[in-house]
Parts: C-alpha cells; sequence; structure tokens
C-alpha cells in the first residue's frame, strides 16, 4: 500500500532556497529508511492561490501601500518580488503578458 503525507518545512539559515528541494530531502531520507522508496515532490501555489495570498498578505500589513495609475509603481513590483521570493516562485516567461487580460473598470462580469 502506498502512504501519502504532506510535509511544510520552514527554515530560517540559509535564506536561499535552492539547497532545500525535492531531491535533497529525498537524499536525507533515503540514507534515513534505506529499505524504503521514496517518491518526493515539490508542490506548488497556482496562480489563483498567489492572487489570494498576495492580496491577503498586502492588506494586513502594517505599513499601507497606496496603487495606482498615479503613483510610483516602484513599490508594487518590490512588494511582488519579495512575495514570489519567499514563496519560491517561478520569474515570468518572456511575453507573458501577451496572455493577460486586464479588467475593465466597473465591468462586475
Amino acid at each position: 500500500m502506498t502512504q501519502i503525507i504532506v510535509v511544510r518545512i520552514k527554515w530560517d539559515y540559509p535564506d536561499e532556497s535552492f539547497w532545500l528541494n525535492p531531491d535533497s530531502v529525498a537524499l536525507a531520507l533515503h540514507a534515513y529508511c534505506p529499505n524504503t522508496n521514496f517518491e518526493v515532490t515539490q508542490e506548488t501555489l497556482t496562480g489563483s492561490e498567489a492572487l489570494f495570498g498576495f492580496g491577503g498578505w498586502l492588506t494586513s500589513r502594517e505599513e499601507p501601500v497606496t496603487l495606482s495609475a498615479y503613483h510610483e509603481a516602484g513599490i508594487a513590483a518590490e512588494l511582488i518580488r519579495k512575495f514570489c521570493k519567499v514563496n519560491n516562485l517561478t520569474e515570468p516567461r518572456e511575453r507573458w503578458s501577451d496572455n493577460l487580460i486586464q479588467p475593465i473598470e466597473g465591468d462586475d462580469k
């Protein structure tokens, strides 16, 4: 019988996530339990999960953030970069904006 457990690992050092990946976790498990066949995979956030998470983080911050067509966009880019880094999200693909559809203001559909 196959068993599945989901584990969330939180660490403080080093702050780079490249060293803690499915391969290094599998190596550690194989070293500790050599008679068990492990398959280790890394789950990622879906696009909607990331957007809801980002919105939740923005609305729970102590420091207010003002975003509009009339304000400096640098803070938005920096907050997005920080959120993507801590959530281990990939960089945008080349020409990603070709697939983007912006909602029209006032259109609730």
